[in-house]
């Protein structure tokens, strides 16, 4: 699926359980159904598979998802 990346966060710390976490989130407009228009979605990204500073915002992406919507893989688009 081809998504354009509209914003970006990163996210890392400790939950108050004491787990340690670190990820990226990605927010992107894409089609859903019942939505005239597009809807806003966030998608998070594990920085082993993309660093942050790699994910460029309004640059369009391939993206890869498995069964349960979870991202595997993210790649520049080719033009």
């Amino acid at each position: 699926m081809m998504i354009k990346i509209e914003g970006k966060e990163h996210r890392e710390g400790k939950s108050k359980a004491g787990k340690d976490y670190n990820f990226n989130i990605i927010h992107f407009l894409a089609p859903r159904a019942g939505v005239n228009g597009l809807a806003a979605y966030e998608k998070i990204i594990d920085p082993a598979l993309y660093s942050y500073d790699s994910l460029l915002t309004g640059v369009v992406y391939d993206v890869e998802v498995d069964l349960t919507g979870n991202i595997t893989s993210i790649k520049p688009a080719k033009s």
